[in-house]
């Protein structure tokens, strides 16, 4: 019976694999192919307002054994460790019940649409790094009665994990179910909890020291609030995460049409988030092994359920751990009833159907991901109302060479977000390309006045003054730039021919 399910597997890593050729897109293409400080200490370091030395050290690696030309090294890495995440999956499912759920909920987390976004886009990489962390240190934790040398990995592995993502701080908090629900010891292990509780306390203290920054890069809402009213932002994310899980539909990068709710879907969500409550709390009292990974399933959102507009209301990627919590418990529920029926067969059926309809979607994401055009286009299509997609969808026809819809397009996202630094910029170098320079200069002055370490309006404005022979402002701008990015070749030679220049006068 358990054959079938290596062979879902693979296909599913087929599919994933498809996704190898495809391009650097958003965030990949500043953080990897066009990152001028990629293979330096800096990038490790500059983390913006994130904890992330180990993504930079990844990177770094990456970059000096292949370079940032060919995204296919960057990819297959995200891939892999998906693949160990799966094997360690396996390990603790098949401790805590047995081996046959074990292939069950690995073989429907293996291609589950969702977790596409986190797999084959590089910069979703911390996601599943910092699950498989988490998940060995877990392991290691199951062992520390058994043999103490195991407190080694256990430690090691959550500061990797704390390294990687300030979402792991939600550790100590599996480790207390974990031993609340399957350990069930008399004796709490109050040591050993405060010890890792101990050990968050610095990440804790980093994020609170970062908020600031934080509300402002992810605030793009004209309203400028910087709270969401838990009470529906709370139902609307596991309500949509749980409607996502069962009819992964409308995926995308932006689910921002989510953030209109709507007196159905308000109704609905919170229903369905009622339901998994009390569902939680039964299983506490009747089924500790479903109670801890029904519990483990919100464990894995809170980092992203917080009142404060530190984190979108719904992301794909969010839910990468939350999604393998749920297929453990799909897997149960399966296993149990073929046990209990008496037909072996049915549980390798019912999965292989599921996971043939996984996959067919996921082809379609992974052609939605395939390069910047596609994954925008496809965007549009579900996220008319965020103004990063007409952002976006402004640089698709930029490309192509549609200088006057791109215009519109950045103009629609600036409507949309008045405050929107980077929309004013490209819709300066649109104007710039349509010969018109002095209407740029008022957009990337505009792009700068709302963000002042955006270097690359300042180039673009030293350009169009070195073109109109103003060379005091070229250099102005250009220090400017050289201020904000130092020690760039492409902004100190540029420097450098400014002064001859003005030195020639």
């Amino acid at each position: 019976m358990n054959k079938i399910y290596p062979i879902l597997i693979s296909i599913a890593f087929c599919i994933l694999c498809l996704s190898l050729p495809n391009a650097f897109v958003s965030d990949d293409i500043p953080g990897i192919s066009k990152n001028v400080l990629i293979g330096t200490w800096k990038n490790i370091t500059a983390s913006s307002g994130h904890l992330l030395y180990l993504n930079g050290i990844i990177s770094n690696s990456i970059f000096i054994i292949a370079g940032n030309e060919s995204p296919i090294p960057y990819r297959l890495l995200n891939i892999i460790i998906h693949g160990i995440t799966m094997i360690l999956a396996w390990k603790l499912i098949k401790k805590i019940w047995n081996k046959d759920i074990a292939w069950i909920a690995v073989s429907l987390f293996a291609i589950h649409p969702m977790i596409l976004e986190s797999v084959i886009w590089i910069s979703g990489l911390q996601y599943p790094l910092y699950t498989t962390l988490l998940l060995g240190s877990l392991l290691c934790y199951t062992n520390i009665s058994a043999s103490k040398k195991w407190w080694i990995g256990t430690l090691l592995c959550y500061i990797l994990a704390l390294l990687t993502s300030e979402k792991a701080f939600i550790f100590p908090l599996i480790i207390i179910t974990y031993d609340l629900l399957i350990v069930q010891k008399d004796k709490r292990p109050w040591k050993q909890w405060l010890l890792f509780i101990g050990i968050t306390i610095i990440p804790i203290l980093f994020l609170m020291s970062q908020t600031t920054t934080r509300l402002t890069q992810i605030n793009t809402t004209p309203s400028g609030e910087q709270f969401y009213n838990p009470l529906i932002q709370i139902p609307t994310a596991i309500g949509w995460y749980l409607r996502y899980f069962f009819y992964p539909n409308a995926l995308t990068l932006y689910h921002s049409e989510e953030n209109f709710v709507t007196m159905p879907n308000l109704i609905i969500n919170s229903a369905l988030t009622i339901s998994y409550i009390w569902l939680t709390i039964i299983a506490w009292k009747k089924n500790k092994k479903t109670a801890f990974f029904l519990t483990l399933g919100i464990i894995a959102l809170l980092p992203t359920l917080t009142p404060l507009k530190v984190a979108w209301i719904i992301a794909e990627r969010y839910a990468y751990s939350t999604i393998l919590s749920w297929s453990i418990l799909i897997g149960y529920g399966v296993w149990w009833a073929s046990s209990r029926l008496k037909k072996p067969m049915l549980a390798p059926i019912i999965i292989a159907l599921i996971v043939g309809t996984y996959s067919i979607r996921s082809l379609n994401r992974v052609a939605d991901w395939k390069n910047q055009d596609t994954l925008w286009i496809a965007t549009s299509k579900t996220s008319p109302s965020d103004p990063k997609t007409h952002n976006n969808m402004g640089d698709v026809y930029a490309r192509n060479g549609d200088l006057i819809n791109a215009l519109k397009e950045f103009s629609k996202a600036i409507e949309l977000y008045p405050a929107y630094a980077d929309a004013y910029h490209n819709a300066g170098n649109t104007l710039e390309q349509m010969k018109k320079p002095n209407e740029a200069i008022t957009y990337y002055e505009k792009a700068i006045a709302i963000n002042p370490t955006l270097w690359q309006s300042y180039t673009q404005l030293a350009n169009i003054y070195y073109q109109q022979k103003d060379f005091q402002k070229t250099k102005e701008y250009l220090e400017k730039a050289n201020a904000i990015l130092p020690n760039v070749p492409a902004i100190t030679d540029a420097l450098k021919k400014i002064n001859k220049e003005l030195e020639g006068k």
